[in-house]
């Protein structure tokens, strides 16, 4: 970074549900939650409390770099260790979500660490998409195991 160029300021997302008339750097900080692990490997940090909205910003911007990289097909994490349980309208939201953007998808991972109402919620959630290869993993360690899994059969 040279003297002239100013550094990106860093919006910290507060402790509650974020919607449709959020800032645009919120916007941005809700994207800054998805990073690409490896070259077919993609992480989606959920935001601490989800919405419709979130999930869907997240969900655009997982899409878009997978279409910036060119991945035909790849690998999805999901961490949701420092969520906290999505309501109803939000899970119905997430359903579309997954069906919509995760035709793509080799194998999805939910980061839960040991939450056991998250995993069941998971599963809810994943029984309507009729996705078929997820798992539910402690860490990102677990998840690049399943990846390896699903990889060899």
């Amino acid at each position: 970074m040279n003297s002239f160029q100013k550094p990106k300021k860093t919006t910290v997302l507060e402790k509650r549900q974020y919607f449709e008339d959020s800032s645009a750097e919120v916007i941005e900080a809700i994207k800054d939650h998805v990073t690409i692990l490896s070259d077919n490997i993609i992480l989606i940090k959920e935001v601490p409390y989800p919405s419709s909205f979130s999930c869907t910003i997240l969900m655009e911007e997982a899409a878009s770099k997978k279409e910036a990289l060119d991945f035909e097909k790849f690998y999805l994490i999901i961490d949701v260790r420092n969520t906290q349980r999505p309501n109803s309208e939000t899970r119905r939201k997430l359903n579309d979500l997954i069906v919509k953007f995760c035709h793509d998808v080799i194998h999805v991972s939910f980061l839960t660490g040991k939450s056991p109402i998250l995993n069941t919620a998971i599963k809810f959630v994943m029984f309507q998409t009729k996705l078929s290869s997820f798992s539910i993993d402690k860490n990102i360690e677990e998840a690049l195991n399943s990846f390896r899994k699903k990889a060899n059969g």
